[in-house]
């Protein structure tokens, strides 16, 4: 008989187990969209060594995953700052491409299943023999190897903003929100972060209304981004004058699309903003809604290491 209190405590502690699972799934689905990372790179240990002997073959690998929230469609890396002549690589595996550069595709981000990012790729790059000719009275030289990766991106934000028609009118209403800026930490699981939302409303004529955000754009990450110039060698044809931009491809609330100046924004110091303007109907009292801030963008960030060339000729 004295089973059946312990069997009602079991069940008890099991339940509670299952309660708190299902709260950190919740937690989980919020935060994948966080963090300040597109794709990120380093070498595998070893791979390349610090030094190689002349005559010897070389091997890079480069591990590359996606930390962001978005899944990127096509991105290249790039190997560069030797000399091919010495070093002729060859990429190898999965990559398309030829000699230092290997492309990918289908690169998956950050999910509710994939939380932490953590699904990764190996870029590998060989060569069968370091050819170091010429220079028979160098005992050793040093060659640096830098892997640049170029990809397609976009950050997605949707700070909850409140829209008060009534501004200006003269009303006294019980309202629900007030209209304030909105401040956004953490990143939204992207290296171009949205960071903060200023607002104003002003009344019109009837349930008429005029909204207006100023938007502003950080660059988070620890590399470039560029719009104009295609991924295709952007680790040596990116100028300053195609260089930090991003494009502001859409924001609206509630169905209602705003016009935002300019789409194309310049980050100076890693900063920029703009500024989107819309009129129309948006009812009789206030209410908070989702702004929906979706930019686009190319980016590129790199790695860089050295290896010691030994001239045993």
């Amino acid at each position: 008989m004295k089973i059946y209190p312990v069997l009602c405590f079991i069940l008890i502690i099991g339940l509670a187990s299952c309660s708190r699972s299902s709260g950190s799934g919740g937690d989980i689905e919020e935060k994948y969209r966080t963090g300040t990372e597109g794709i990120v790179l380093r070498f595998l240990p070893e791979l390349p060594p610090s030094s190689v002997f002349n005559t010897y073959p070389l091997t890079v690998m480069v591990d590359y995953r996606n930390a962001g929230a978005y899944t990127v469609g096509n991105g290249i890396i790039y190997l560069s700052g030797f000399d091919d002549n010495y070093i002729p690589f060859e990429s190898q595996g999965d990559c398309s491409g030829a000699g230092s550069v290997c492309g990918f595709s289908n690169l998956e981000g950050k999910s509710i299943y994939n939380p932490e990012g953590l699904y990764s790729r190996i870029a590998e790059f060989k060569t069968n023999r370091v050819e170091v000719s010429g220079i028979d009275n160098i005992d050793t030289f040093t060659q640096r190897i830098r892997a640049s990766v170029c990809y397609e991106y976009q950050t997605n934000a949707y700070p909850v903003v409140c829209i008060d028609p009534t501004v200006g009118k003269g009303t006294v209403t019980d309202k629900v929100c007030s209209v304030h800026p909105v401040s956004l930490s953490g990143g939204q699981g992207a290296p171009i972060a949205i960071t903060n939302v200023e607002q104003e409303m002003a009344a019109g004529s009837g349930t008429q209304a005029q909204v207006i955000f100023k938007i502003t754009i950080q660059n988070v990450g620890d590399g470039v981004p560029f719009i104009t110039q295609p991924i295709n060698n952007c680790h040596t044809e990116l100028t300053f004058t195609n260089a930090n931009y991003v494009h502001v491809d859409e924001v609206s609330f509630s169905n209602n699309n705003l016009n935002c100046q300019p789409q194309d924004v310049r980050l100076s110091n890693n900063k920029g903003f703009t500024i989107c303007e819309g009129r129309g109907s948006y009812g009789t009292s206030a209410f908070e809604t989702p702004l929906n801030i979706q930019l686009s963008y190319r980016y590129r960030n790199s790695i860089s290491t050295e290896v010691e060339i030994v001239n045993i000729n």
